[in-house]
């Protein structure tokens, strides 16, 4: 064993230690980190899908039949 290893070990038990003595109720940084991203993300696709529906509605009420194709309907 080096110097290297030997302080590693210590780390690691010192970590361990800090781990235990955190409160299991508590969420992490991170989980909640995670989770205000998700829910970020899925408003903006939410935002970008009711856009997209919208424009596609606007188009398809904008745009008109060709004369030649309102003629021939009839037949």
């Amino acid at each position: 064993m080096n110097a290297t290893t030997a302080d590693l070990r210590h780390v690691n038990r010192a970590n361990a230690r800090i781990r235990a003595a955190r409160p299991q109720g508590k969420p992490r940084r991170r989980t909640v980190a995670l989770a205000v991203g998700a829910a970020f993300l899925g408003l903006y696709v939410l935002g970008v899908a009711w856009f997209a529906d919208s424009l596609n509605e606007d188009m398809a009420r904008s745009f008109q039949l060709a004369p030649a194709v309102a003629d021939t309907q009839h037949r």
